[in-house]
C-alpha cells in the first residue's frame, strides 16, 4: 500500500511539472522556438536539426550569402543560407521560412537533396547538427538581403565562381551534391 502511495505522489507530481510548464509555454510561447526545454542550447546540448537551401535562378546562378561580423560564427564567409528547424515547424516550411528570411524572396520547386551529420566546435564547445539539404528556384529580380545584421552581401554566381572563403560546411555541400545542383 504505501509503494501505491508513492506512485500516486510522483504521478500527481508530475501533473503538476506538466502543467506549470504548459502555462509558462502560453505565456512566452517566443521562448519555446528560442531554447529547448529547460534552457538547453540546439546544436551544444542536444542534437540541433537544420535546413540549407541551395537557391537558384533555374539559369546556372546560385545566391550565395556573406556573413557580416555580427554573425553567429564564421564570420566573412560565404555559404548557401541556412538555418534552424523550429519547434512543430514542418521542415518545408523551415525552407520556405528561411529563404523568405535571409533573401526576402518565394522559394519553389523545392528539391530535398540529403542530409550531413555536422560536428564542429562553436567557442571551444563542440556542437552536433542534423542538417537537411534542399535546393529550390528564386527569383532572380527579387532578391535582396533579409536579415542585414548577418548578411553582408549576397550574390549571385555560378558554381565554378564561388568567392573565398567559404563556410567550413560549404565545401562538404558542394562536394555531395554538386552533380544534382
Amino acid at each position: 500500500m504505501e509503494v501505491l502511495w508513492e506512485v500516486l505522489i510522483a504521478l500527481a507530481l508530475l501533473g503538476v511539472v506538466w502543467v506549470v510548464w504548459s502555462f509558462l509555454q502560453q505565456i512566452f510561447p517566443e521562448e519555446r522556438n528560442r531554447k529547448i526545454k529547460f534552457g538547453m542550447k540546439r546544436g551544444l546540448d542536444s542534437i540541433g536539426v537544420a535546413i540549407t537551401c541551395f537557391c537558384h535562378d533555374g539559369a546556372g546562378g546560385y545566391l550565395i550569402a556573406k556573413r557580416s561580423q555580427a554573425a553567429r560564427d564564421e564570420q566573412g564567409t560565404w555559404h548557401p543560407l541556412g538555418g534552424s528547424v523550429e519547434f512543430g515547424e514542418d521542415i518545408l516550411d523551415t525552407v520556405r521560412r528561411e529563404v523568405q528570411e535571409e533573401y526576402s524572396v518565394l522559394v519553389s520547386d523545392i528539391e530535398y537533396l540529403g542530409y550531413r551529420d555536422v560536428h564542429r566546435t562553436l567557442n571551444g564547445a563542440p556542437t552536433h547538427w542534423l542538417v537537411l539539404a534542399f535546393k529550390g528556384t528564386g527569383d532572380r529580380d527579387l532578391v535582396r538581403i533579409g536579415e542585414p545584421d548577418r548578411t553582408d552581401e549576397i550574390r549571385w554566381v555560378a558554381l565554378n565562381e564561388i568567392p573565398q572563403p567559404l563556410h567550413s560546411q560549404f565545401p562538404f555541400y558542394l562536394d555531395k551534391y554538386k552533380g544534382r545542383l
